[in-house]
């Protein structure tokens, strides 16, 4: 197989692979597919893949959600802005929902829900929080012609596309072999981001005992 580095690439090799050359007006439905698949395939295992990125997120005064940003997959850290140094723990929303009330505060924790961070307590201000979080890769197609997939997993996104064409293959031999690639660049990518990324897993939602009640304050020494 010669190297993947972008679509058109990702083209030649599955047409050489599966010696069909009329699958290319499939291919770029097939690359969804197949990404999504990957996607969801890797959360069910406890890990996640894609661009490892940070937004600034901004409470406001008297409102405890703020939207996710809308390439989110899953979540690595969350930590204060300038002036405080200090990292938010992820609970769970009924964590939050039992933090909350009618009164307002320096929000001690947050939680994932729906498309929206829950911050608890209830912000009493406008706090600066830089989430750092695992971004899903714009999909590739002819006119996005590399991504995440092509630079670091060309061969999961090669195997995942193979086996989103089975209905054109019609080769149960040679679908079953694809389907066993698959699973294992799946199962090798996972058991690679345990080890390194996390150290043994993924990141573990805290316990509200073990929430810092308060938070530490940068201040320039004179």
């Amino acid at each position: 197989m010669a190297a993947i580095t972008s679509y058109s690439t990702l083209d030649t090799e599955v047409a050489n692979r599966t010696g069909r050359s009329d699958l290319s007006a499939s291919l770029e439905f097939a690359c969804q597919m197949g990404q999504k698949r990957i996607v969801r395939d890797l959360l069910n295992k406890g890990a996640t893949v894609g661009e490892q990125t940070v937004a600034v997120i901004t409470t406001v005064a008297g409102t405890p959600t703020v939207a996710l940003p809308t390439s989110f997959i899953s979540p690595i850290s969350m930590s204060f802005r300038a002036p405080y140094a200090d990292t938010l723990p992820i609970v769970t929303i009924e964590q939050i929902q039992r933090m909350s009330g009618p009164f307002t505060s320096f929000p001690t924790a947050y939680a994932i829900y729906g498309s929206n961070l829950y911050f608890g307590p209830n912000p009493n201000a406008a706090y600066g929080f830089d989430f750092f979080y695992f971004a899903e890769p714009l999909l590739l197609s002819a006119s996005n012609q590399t991504n995440w997939f092509i630079t670091n997993a060309p061969d999961l996104i090669f195997y995942a596309v193979l086996t989103q064409l089975s209905d054109a293959v019609r080769d149960d031999k040679k679908i079953a072999d694809y389907e066993a690639a698959y699973q294992g660049c799946i199962q090798q990518i996972a058991t690679a981001q345990a080890r390194f990324q996390y150290g043994g897993g993924p990141p573990k939602m805290a316990g509200l005992g073990t929430i810092n009640k308060g938070f530490n304050i940068i201040t320039n020494s004179r």
